[in-house]
């Protein structure tokens, strides 16, 4: 999604099409995940500043787990992404659309503080 004052707000779970199940992950184990993230080009909306359509990407992940008691809980994380500076600095650039298309790197993420 665009990150915008609202988006990093609502620090809610969106629904969407589940990426990953693991059946049991026993406490104090780590497991990895991968995959890709996509974003069909209809669901970008550019921010305009200064005649620059700019897209900030905001990526959410939650987990929704059981905890020892049987209760259904949840954890969200959100980072910004972000063309990185080289060398890199504590704020990355955004995406710049009005240029036309090209190759973004080096891209990068910083968690989202709500």
């Amino acid at each position: 999604m665009q990150a915008n004052s609202e988006n990093a707000r609502n620090g809610e779970l969106e629904s969407g099409e589940l990426l990953h199940e693991i059946e049991e992950l026993p406490a104090g184990e780590t497991i990895s995940v991968k995959g890709d993230i996509r974003l069909p080009l209809n669901a970008i909306r550019p921010i305009t500043i200064k005649a620059q359509a700019l897209f900030i990407p905001l990526a959410r992940f939650g987990v929704v787990y059981l905890d020892q008691h049987d209760v259904e809980c949840q954890q969200i994380a959100s980072f910004i992404i972000g063309r990185e500076y080289e060398p890199r600095r504590p704020k990355m650039a955004p995406f710049r659309l009005d240029l036309g298309p090209k190759i973004f790197e080096p891209v990068g993420q910083r968690p989202l503080n709500t």
